[in-house]
């Protein structure tokens, strides 16, 4: 499950730079949508068995996957008109895919969570990225106030920035959850 939320994030960096297409994105939503329920379904068959409880990270593992997919639906939305070209948001993209794969292999070999530096460095790169574009397009504005592309511009700016400060907090939760559900365990 978390490999393919991986997957997602991979794509979108790749859309970002202008060299996916949205209907690829798409795609990996749903196999991981598809991967989810399957983990959930299993819950529910733990459930059934005598004596059977499932880990109770499990859930928030679901639940932050559940978060990190619509994040990246919400960035879809938004990169689907216009690659974001420049800047650090497929970096910040790669940075996560590859956090998540991390920790699906920790997960894998029953090994402790550790979170990534990356993440939260591209993150940092990311704010200042955006900082830097929301002045100009507001400079925009105020030069010319006609101008119909600059809000639109700014609005799309602040929410690629909120979607990739959700995408990398929900992701550090899917990992977490996932690596407290399963590490260690027999």
């Amino acid at each position: 499950m978390i490999d393919s939320h991986a997957a997602i994030a991979r794509t979108l960096a790749q859309l970002a730079r202008g060299k996916a297409g949205v209907e690829r994105a798409e795609e990996r939503v749903r196999k991981a949508a598809v991967d989810a329920e399957m983990v959930a379904e299993a819950l529910g068959y733990i459930a059934e068995e005598p004596g059977g409880t499932a880990p109770e990270a499990v859930g928030e593992a679901l639940d932050a996957a559940q978060r990190v997919r619509d994040d990246l639906l919400t960035l879809i939305s938004v990169l689907r008109d216009e690659p974001a070209g420049g800047g650090p948001v497929p970096d910040v993209l790669d940075a996560v895919a590859g956090h998540l794969r991390t920790a699906a292999r920790g997960v894998r070999g029953r090994e402790p969570y550790e979170p990534a530096a990356e993440v939260s460095r591209g993150l940092a790169d990311n704010a200042v990225w955006v900082g830097a574009q929301a002045e100009r397009r507001l400079s925009e504005l105020e030069a010319d106030v006609t101008e119909p592309g600059s809000g639109r511009a700014l609005l799309r700016t602040a929410a690629v920035d909120q979607a990739l400060r959700s995408l990398g907090a929900d992701a550090v939760r899917l990992c977490a959850a996932a690596a407290g559900a399963f590490a260690n365990r027999p």
